[in-house]
Parts: C-alpha cells; sequence; structure tokens
C-alpha cells in the first residue's frame, strides 16, 4: 500500500473510504490492450484515470490534499508543499506508481522496499502480507513499537504452573489483545503426550482441538507479543529460527521467558525469582544469578540464547517454588512473575486479582501439612537453614529438576 499523506492529517483516515480509491485491482491479471487504446489512455488526466481504474467517480486523487493506497507495501509521504502522484505502466503492463521522484513498482515483493520514508521522519512498522514458514504461520502482522515478547512454554520445567499461569494472567489483560499467528504443534510433538482436546457441540458434534503455540499481540503499559503453547518436541533449531526472525521483523527490544523451577524455599517466605540472561552486561543490570547450572533445558531456553545471538537481549525468569508442592498451582509464583516482569519491562499488569488465590493456598497447603508430619519436619529443616546463606549447587538444581520431570511424567 502507498499513502501520500500532507502534514498534520488524520493518521487513522482511511484513503479508499476518504476518496473512494482502490487500487488494489493492481494485483489481477489483465487483458493487454492495443496500443492506440494505450496512447489514448495516457492522455486522459492523471486523476480521472486513476480514478475511473478504481471504479469510482471521485477524481481527488494525487493533490496535496490526497492518499493513494496501493497492495501490498506501504509509503508514508508527509508533505509540506503540494505532492504530484501519477501511475504508469512500463514494459510487460508492470504498474508504477510516481510520487515526485520517488518509484515504487508494483506487483513485486513488498519485503524488497520496506519502509521508504521520504520525511526523513522515523516511521513505525506496517503490516504486510501473511508469511508461513516451516513452523510459523503469520496471518498479519501487527503494527507495534518496541514491543517485548513474553514466552512461555509448558512441558518443560513449570514448577507450580507459574509460567503458565503468569501467562494467562498477562493474556487476559492484554489491551486489544489479537492473534496474528501460531506454531501448529499436530508434526511436531508426541500426541500422546502433548494430546489435542476434545469438547461436545450441541451435545453431539465432536470438534478436535490441536495443540498449538498461540502468537497474541496487545498492550499492558506497552506493547506486548506473547508466545504461549506447548513445548515442540522437534526442530527446536527451525523453530528459534522462525521467532527470531519474526522478533526482528516486530523490532522485539527484549524477550523475557517465565518459568517455575522447584527447589528447598519454604511456602512461608516470599517467592524469589530466579533470573538468567543473554549476555554479561545484561545480567549485571537485572541481578541475575546461577552461574553454575550445568543440565537439561527446554526449547524456552532455546530461543532466549538464538535470540541473544541475533542481537536481542532474553532473560529468563524462574519462580521458586517449594518443591514439596510444585505440582501444585501456585498463585504466589504468579505474581512474583508478573511483578519481576513489570519491574524489568514495564509491563503492567494488576496482581490484586491474585490476593484472594494466594490467601487460599497458603491456607491449603498449611491443612495439608497438618495431615503430613513428615514433610512439615522437612519445612522447618529448611526454614531453620534458611539464614545460613546456603543456595543448591547446580548439580543440587538439576538433580530436583529430574526428579521434578520424573514424577510429572
Amino acid at each position: 500500500m502507498l499513502v501520500v499523506e500532507p502534514a498534520g492529517a488524520d493518521p487513522e483516515l482511511d484513503a479508499p473510504a476518504a476518496h473512494g480509491v482502490d487500487l488494489r485491482h493492481g494485483d489481477r491479471q489483465r487483458p493487454r490492450q492495443p496500443e492506440r487504446a494505450r496512447r489514448d489512455e495516457r492522455s486522459e488526466t492523471h486523476s480521472r484515470r486513476l480514478a475511473r481504474e478504481a471504479g469510482q467517480g471521485d477524481p481527488r486523487v494525487g493533490r496535496a490534499r490526497s492518499r493513494v493506497a496501493v497492495a501490498h507495501t506501504q509509503v508514508v509521504v508527509r508533505a509540506e508543499e503540494g505532492v504530484e502522484a501519477e501511475l504508469l505502466r512500463g514494459a510487460g503492463d508492470r504498474e508504477q506508481v510516481v510520487v515526485r521522484r520517488a518509484l515504487l513498482r508494483l506487483r513485486e515483493d513488498a519485503q524488497a522496499h520496506g519502509i521508504v520514508n521520504l520525511s526523513g521522519r522515523p516511521l513505525a512498522p506496517v503490516s504486510e502480507r501473511p508469511y508461513s514458514g516451516e513452523v510459523l504461520e503469520i496471518d498479519r502482522w501487527p503494527d507495534l513499537r518496541d514491543p517485548v515478547l513474553v514466552v512461555a512454554l509448558s512441558g518443560w520445567v513449570d514448577a507450580g504452573l507459574a509460567g503458565a499461569g503468569a501467562a494467562a494472567v498477562l493474556s487476559e489483560q492484554l489491551e486489544s489483545a489479537a492473534g496474528f499467528g501460531r506454531v501448529d504443534l499436530t508434526d511436531l510433538v508426541d500426541l500422546q503426550q502433548t494430546r489435542p482436546s476434545v469438547h461436545l457441540v450441541d451435545g453431539a458434534t465432536r470438534e478436535i482441538t490441536w495443540p498449538m503455540i498461540e502468537l497474541t499481540a496487545g498492550r499492558a503499559g506497552r506493547d506486548v507479543v506473547l508466545c504461549r503453547g506447548p513445548e515442540p518436541s522437534l526442530r527446536w533449531r527451525s523453530f528459534s529460527d522462525e521467532l527470531v526472525q519474526m522478533s526482528r521483523r516486530l523490532n522485539v527490544s527484549m524477550m523475557i521467558g517465565l518459568g517455575g523451577m522447584p527447589t528447598l524455599v519454604s511456602h512461608r517466605r516470599p517467592v524469589s525469582v530466579l533470573t538468567t540472561a543473554t549476555n554479561r552486561s545484561l545480567a549485571q543490570e537485572v541481578g541475575a544469578w546461577r552461574t553454575d547450572y550445568t543440565g537439561p533445558t527446554g526449547a524456552q531456553t532455546a530461543l532466549q540464547v538464538a535470540l541473544g545471538d541475533a542481537g536481542i537481549p532474553g532473560l529468563g525468569l524462574w519462580a521458586q517454588v517449594p518443591h514439596y508442592v510444585s505440582a501444585t498451582p501456585s498463585p504466589p509464583a504468579i505474581s512474583a512473575l508478573l511483578s519481576r516482569v513489570r519491574e524489568l519491562a514495564g509491563v503492567e499488569t494488576d496482581l490484586t486479582v491474585l490476593d484472594g488465590q494466594v490467601d487460599e493456598y497458603l491456607q491449603r497447603v498449611e491443612e495439608g501439612l497438618s495431615e503430613r508430619p513428615d514433610v512439615a519436619e522437612m519445612v522447618r529443616n529448611i526454614e531453620a537453614n534458611e539464614g545460613s546463606g546456603d543456595i543448591p549447587t547446580g548439580d543440587e538444581l538439576a538433580s530436583e529438576i529430574e526428579r521434578f520431570l520424573r514424577e510429572q511424567g
């Protein structure tokens, strides 16, 4: 699409609606005309010919207060004085649009042109045609400004469902939330482990929902791209590579991964959040720690590393969930993650919606401990050693993660 816009014009004004001009027929095949007919056509005024080709009678096209919309790519021209636009045809009936000395050819890939800014002012990204890659499908490209990419993939370590729960709360609170793409996992997961779901419609018809990773764009104090769903079982490199390309296209400024990690802590203490970073300076800035871990990892961490290699800083936030309740959804861990995301990235969420759930959770855990004196004694021992400053080693942490995965499996 090409837009000619004067200074001070309403940016929300829709060109075709305002002037009755639609040049999208440029994508359709046209029969060749005799040379004389073409000469006659060139003799018409530019404005009348543009209006006639659009099937409209309004000749107000190409002047200082006009907008011209053309399929596939967008050029925004903010003119301080009159701008003349004209539609030309060259060899092979290829259409061209000339705005002063700028030339944009139609029927060519919009990516080749990118965004042309004749005014020298910074422009926001614009929507382009859908994208379908090896694993990633994009229906439309959202128009965002320096978004943060928030990722929560289930199937790996997510003690207390902290990451999945935080992503769900964020999704519910996103303003102007809209799905724009997905990763279809039908051929990328073991369907006996990550099963599709079924539900009845009208009491009889069954609908199958196949596993996928959903991509949603919205705003929560700033622009956000939310990536959540089951972790793929296969083709992690293709998955990471295409999400890196997507992040570049959307000008993602930072990636934050969410998850929960089982560890030796008490449920009676505030939930701490372990942080990992893609580079040393970022780690120092956010106070990241845990430098000695060596062990298994997940697709979410693989994506974090790939984004870091591409120059997009990434953080991994891991809520420290008591290992003795790691299989139970933990509202305190969810709240702690979202609070840390707000501190580090300015993503705003209303945490008061979790207050009642936090109180209920703590009450249920205490009731459970009253029926399990052995676990209650272990909790007392954990609390007694908290003042020593001892932190589980990387090997101890890896062992705890492996035990957690065995129990989940």
